[in-house]
């Protein structure tokens, strides 16, 4: 009972470690786009006195001061740099807390395996990656519990994702590999019955209030035949009670041509 008490806190430790850890990341990169768009403004400062209720804009630099017309390009430019060098100020601070935060969990961890208690959170988090100690006990079983699955030209399961799941297509790889990155127990091309009739979503998904929500990645929609059959599948769902975002997920070619994009729509309707 104390072991199985131990893999059940390892694994609430594991999960949550591993969420701070993707938004530390996350607001790193939001961080670096911010300051990369800073570099591409115009050098200079906007000032903008105002008199008698009247705005006056003018342009700063190299201890020059010019009055400019509120119409001129440069001024939206320099708006737009004015707000996002407070906008990096605060970026900065919010990025160092979620470092020592991060920091802090690690400490906690260490103290944790001073104290004896079951095998060490900080040898596990060194180990590779396994479903076994990210996921919540519930979630590992649904996932490997038996279903039936899309036994379609099995030669099309091409590509293996990190965790070892065969899927058809490059970008369906792409979206396996951040449902295990980020510990979400999917089942891939799982039967799923509507209305007598059998479908196979390319993702089961299995959220945290017990809910299931489905995600079909749609890649040749430039295919007349291909989109046809999308759009029947998508109005199916719909009228089977599925709405977007909430119990169900559509993407894109479009949506994979940018990592960050998966990242944020897993941040939003399934963590």
């Amino acid at each position: 009972m104390v072991i199985m008490e131990d893999k059940i806190k390892q694994n609430f430790e594991r999960r949550q470690f591993t969420k701070l850890r993707a938004l530390h990341d996350m607001e790193n990169n939001r961080l670096l786009q911010m300051k990369h768009e800073y570099s591409r403004l115009p050098e200079g400062e906007i000032l903008i006195p105002y008199k008698n209720a009247h705005a006056t804009y003018y342009i700063y630099e190299n201890g020059i001061q010019k009055s400019v017309k509120r119409s001129e390009p440069v001024v939206d430019k320099l708006m737009r740099k004015r707000v996002l060098k407070r906008a990096i100020t605060m970026q900065e601070a919010w990025c160092r807390s979620l470092e020592d935060a991060e920091k802090s969990f690690r400490h906690r961890m260490k103290s944790m395996e001073k104290s004896g208690m079951g095998k060490t959170l900080i040898r596990i988090l060194e180990m590779p990656e396994s479903d076994m100690f990210v996921m919540e006990p519930r979630e590992y079983e649904w996932k490997n519990e038996n279903h039936h699955r899309n036994g379609y030209r099995p030669e099309l399961l091409k590509y293996k994702t990190s965790k070892g799941v065969m899927v058809r297509s490059k970008s369906e790889k792409i979206i396996a590999d951040k449902l295990e990155q980020h510990g979400i127990p999917y089942r891939y091309e799982a039967e799923l019955i509507i209305n007598g009739n059998r479908y196979y979503p390319d993702f089961m998904i299995l959220l945290p209030d017990g809910r299931i929500l489905i995600w079909e990645h749609f890649g040749i929609m430039d295919d007349i035949d291909y989109a046809s059959r999308a759009w029947r599948k998508i109005e199916n769902y719909r009228r089977a009670g599925y709405v977007q975002h909430t119990n169900l997920i559509c993407t894109y070619e479009s949506d994979i041509e940018n990592d960050k994009v998966i990242d944020e729509i897993i941040r939003r309707f399934i963590l």
